[in-house]
């Protein structure tokens, strides 16, 4: 099926959500060599990605990636940005505690892989996500943070990562990477590179049957609320998609360099964030952690507006709860 589906695409011919899905399914069981794999990546990715080739993916994986948990999934959210800022704070990781002191589940779902940031940062910050960790222990459940790493055995991981690793452009096995989560999670936090990516992975939130989410895109392709401009927002609930734009001023802000938000290590990064945590820390990093917080919480429904949001997140702070929460994940991971 891959060499036909491949030649289609080079031929611009169409393909439907079925054929796509059967060749995803070869990929990710071992089924297609790489030569194969390597091939239709780069025909895909020549053409226009559609959106069903993007859920024709997310389906395939999400099958062969099974994780026996018990989980909320209706009060959970999934705070993501599609492009790893790994010269940026990380305000992933900040959004994710904020919204655990909230008694808000997160979910994030990762590729094994102890060279990322996502474990060097952690660590840095006195989180150790090596440790062997029984998922379904109450102590887990207490802390609401979800942190879930697929195993280099995974079939997913042995037939996709290679591949992924190996090409120079972005392509669908990246998104694909970035956006998996078997837990179906019902809310979702999402930054893109893009504003003209925007509208287009709404509509992809409301085919993979997302509650609420928000699909954001900043100044200079930011995929967090840009710091000194314009960003670009959907709001995907109800099977309607809204649109608007957000500045900081709007949000009472000044605004700042994107530059003051950049760290130039983990260390620095744990350090700045543990500054932030303790309320001793009030700048552009503080600022920008807050308000892309105060969008998590509103569409997660723990917070009625962006304004109600942003009070949250600061008292959030300002009460000892996002430390007390740091610290208590750490105590779990020790």
């Amino acid at each position: 099926m891959i060499k036909e589906i491949t030649n289609k695409l080079i031929k611009n011919e169409e393909i439907n959500f079925i054929e796509l899905r059967e060749v995803f399914d070869e990929i990710f069981s071992g089924l297609a060599d790489e030569i194969q794999t390597t091939s239709f990546i780069t025909a895909l990715s020549s053409s226009n990605l559609s959106d069903e080739a993007l859920l024709a993916s997310l389906a395939s994986s999400e099958d062969i990636v099974k994780f026996p948990i018990n989980f909320d999934k209706e009060s959970a959210i999934q705070n993501i940005f599609l492009t790893n800022q790994e010269n940026i704070i990380d305000i992933q990781l900040a959004i994710d505690i904020i919204c655990c002191a909230n008694n808000l589940n997160i979910s994030r779902y990762s590729i094994s892989n102890k060279d990322n940031y996502i474990f060097k940062n952690a660590k840095a910050l006195g989180i150790n996500l090596n440790k062997e960790v029984d998922y379904n222990c109450i102590d887990f459940e207490k802390l609401n943070f979800n942190y879930f790493y697929l195993s280099n055995e995974n079939p997913y991981f042995k037939y996709s990562q290679k591949i992924e690793n190996k090409l120079s452009f972005e392509n669908i096995l990246n998104t694909t990477t970035r956006l998996l989560n078997p837990l179906s999670i019902k809310n979702l936090f999402l930054g893109v590179n893009g504003t003209n990516l925007v509208e287009k992975y709404a509509n992809i939130a409301l085919k993979l049957n997302k509650s609420n989410s928000i699909i954001l895109a900043g100044d200079n392709n930011t995929p967090f609320i840009s710091p000194n401009g314009e960003t670009y927002i959907a709001e995907a609930w109800k099977n309607k998609i809204f649109t608007y734009i957000l500045t900081p001023d709007l949000l009472g802000f000044k605004e700042n360099s994107l530059d003051e938000l950049k760290i130039s290590s983990k260390e620095e990064n744990a350090s700045a964030l543990v500054e932030i945590f303790e309320n001793k820390l009030k700048n552009p990093k503080y600022d920008s952690i807050i308000l892309n917080s105060a969008l998590s919480l509103y569409i997660s429904k723990k917070a009625d507006s962006i304004i109600s949001g942003i009070e949250l997140a600061k008292k959030t702070i300002e009460t000892g709860l996002a430390i007390e929460k740091l610290n208590q994940i750490k105590k779990f991971y020790e």
